[in-house]
């Protein structure tokens, strides 16, 4: 019974997104998913582009000598490019532009599965939690970041498969620690924070908080299963955070002195000029 309201939560989400991107969807291989109004839009869909074929041939996605040239630039960190990770098997498979419409249809079917999953935990009824999933598939604030191609930002799917997660985490009982839920938990907030590291700080705020009410109701927090969920979590973000503060340092070093030269170049040729 429980997986019919899952498969109908899913039917749901899907339709909804359907709809909400008709009828790009109607038409994948000719057309894509963005307002070419809005300058992120082609450029983010170069960079999801980008990435998953860097991945797929085995290449570095941490510079690229032609983004802003002649300076270069790292597009994975400034342009929140991980969601390239995702789209990866459906260019392998579909190719672009066809591969990133399905991928992204998906993506607000999964928005609508998160919100069934985050209201189931919250304590609504298997009935009740349905009225979420067509809700977050077709959310506003979602469709827009769609529309303006910030396809990072539309992804709020992992953000909510965590929080719901940490509630179910948190209602284990005191007696037996849920060790693996911690550990569950731990890695949904690293996948969460490697898709868009903002939404990673907005669940570390919103658990913090739920955790906080947590300790006040109870006199026996889950010590164990906290540390768990810790150094869990430091593990499995702690190469991420690693490669994003070296290269970041570096790109910022670069930038700095490419840009100096070139803007010395720029003054000493008006002055000749004059």
């Amino acid at each position: 019974m429980r997986r019919a309201w899952v498969v109908a939560a899913a039917a749901l989400a899907f339709g909804c997104a359907l709809f909400a991107t008709w009828p790009a969807a109607s038409s994948p291989t000719d057309t894509i998913l963005c307002n070419f109004v809005h300058p992120d839009c082609v450029s983010n869909h170069w960079l999801m582009v980008w990435v998953a074929d860097q991945v797929a041939h085995g290449r570095s996605i941490l510079h690229n000598d032609a983004y802003y040239w002649p300076v270069g630039d790292a597009p994975w960190l400034a342009g929140n490019g991980s969601e390239g990770f995702g789209y990866l098997p459906f260019h392998l498979l579909f190719g672009w532009p066809t591969g990133s419409t399905i991928y992204l249809v998906g993506i607000l079917t999964l928005n609508g599965l998160a919100g069934y999953t985050l209201a189931r935990a919250a304590g609504a009824s298997p009935a009740a939690a349905l009225a979420a999933a067509p809700t977050a598939s077709a959310m506003l604030y979602a469709i827009h970041e769609l529309g303006a191609g910030r396809f990072s930002q539309v992804s709020f799917c992992w953000m909510a498969f965590f929080l719901a997660a940490w509630l179910r985490f948190l209602r284990a009982p005191a007696s037996s620690p849920s060790v693996l839920g911690g550990v569950g938990a731990a890695a949904l907030l690293a996948v969460t924070s490697l898709f868009y590291w903002y939404y990673g700080l907005f669940s570390v705020l919103a658990g913090g908080t739920l955790l906080l009410f947590h300790l006040r109701r109870n006199d026996r927090p889950p010590i164990r299963a906290l540390v768990v969920f810790a150094v869990s979590y430091l593990v499995l973000i702690g190469l991420l955070l690693w490669v994003f503060a070296r290269y970041w340092a570096a790109r910022s070093e670069e930038h700095t002195s490419e840009l100096q030269s070139h803007s010395d170049l720029v003054c000493r040729l008006l002055l000749e000029k004059k």
